[in-house]
């Protein structure tokens, strides 16, 4: 069997692994000699780290901090699960002995058995969906010199239909951005560096880029295989919608596919497996949906929530105790969520 890959991020770099590891003639398009965007990012341990184990390596040897404290809008809970990590560093890992080919593919490759369309919110090889929804993003590398931020906490403020945040990275240096369907995201980000003292302390910018982040789930990402052609992580909606956050999600969307390849030999049990495995990802996606309707309709869709709201607090390791200030949280994301969306 011959496999391309199209998408050289976390969801294509870790199938790629996986494929070579059993063998499998496998090749990855990438459009960019820097492989995975220059920013860390946070994800939640033993998920991740049982995945990477499936590969021969340990998320423990990627770790930039372990995160004690999450802080949205002022209010403070503890977690357990949540790492940030150097994501470059692994995705040259993850593809230290794959064939890597550096191109910027259009069209499905000729001559593969198998094509996997991992190109992120762009859906190069899928195509674009007819009703979308994606969030615009900002994102910089910031270096803080005077130590204002505690470095075991993420900082998040609240947008209209997104939010800002600050993860640390390592050696004073933390990952800033926003997403906002509503809201100027520059003005979002400027609004939580004020809130926790960085905005006044001295600061440098070393890394700034623009991006998109799909926040519909797999239900809503079809075709999710088209021929020959097999959507993975974000193209096929692996992002929660709730919080944007999609590494660890787009790696398991990653496994199912290789489980489903190679292991079983029946892709065509892929979608199947992929819609039953993000079901829950639905009522997280009505209730982003419903922050423009009516209180009722509101409500009714966050008591519809609660069961995954609870079971992905579960993931970051919150304490029981921290659940009533974590209601406190999304009662402020109710409260502040009645705006327009808009969908292109």
């Amino acid at each position: 069997m011959k496999v391309a890959i199209v998408g050289g991020g976390i969801a294509g770099s870790f199938l790629a692994s996986l494929l070579n590891n059993e063998k499998v003639d496998v090749t990855v398009f990438t459009d960019s000699k820097r492989l995975g965007c220059l920013c860390a990012w946070g994800t939640v341990f033993h998920e991740v780290d049982r995945l990477l184990r499936r590969v021969g390596l340990k998320l423990k040897d990627y770790v930039y901090a372990k995160i004690r404290d999450l802080v949205v809008n002022g209010v403070r809970f503890n977690v357990q699960n949540i790492v940030t990590f150097n994501k470059p560093k692994l995705i040259y890992d993850l593809l230290e002995n794959v064939n890597v080919k550096y191109a910027n593919i259009r069209e499905p490759p000729s001559n593969y058995d198998i094509v996997v369309d991992a190109t992120g919110f762009r859906r190069t090889l899928l195509g674009k969906l007819r009703r979308d929804f994606l969030l615009s993003t900002v994102e910089y590398v910031v270096k803080d010199y005077e130590g204002v931020l505690d470095e075991k906490t993420i900082y998040v403020q609240l947008g209209k239909v997104g939010y800002a945040w600050m993860f640390p990275l390592e050696n004073g240096f933390w990952h800033v951005g926003a997403g906002d369907k509503v809201l100027d995201v520059e003005k979002l980000i400027r609004k939580v560096m004020r809130r926790y003292g960085l905005a006044k302390s001295r600061f440098l910018i070393t890394c700034k880029c623009r991006s998109y982040v799909r926040l519909l789930p797999p239900k809503l990402c079809q075709p999710i295989v088209r021929n020959n052609v097999y959507g993975c992580g974000e193209s096929v909606g692996t992002v929660f919608p709730l919080t944007g956050e999609g590494i660890a999600f787009s790696m398991r969307c990653s496994e199912i596919l290789f489980e489903n390849l190679i292991q079983n030999n029946e892709p065509s049990n892929y979608v199947r497996s992929l819609l039953r495995e993000f079901e829950w990802f639905n009522s997280a996606y009505r209730l982003v949906l419903s922050l423009n309707k009516s209180s009722t309709k509101l409500l009714f869709n966050a008591f519809i929530a609660l069961r995954t709201i609870l079971k992905y607090a579960r993931r970051l390791g919150a304490r029981i105790s921290d659940l009533s200030e974590m209601f406190k949280v999304i009662y402020k994301l109710l409260k502040l969520g009645k705006n327009t969306l808009e969908f292109y």
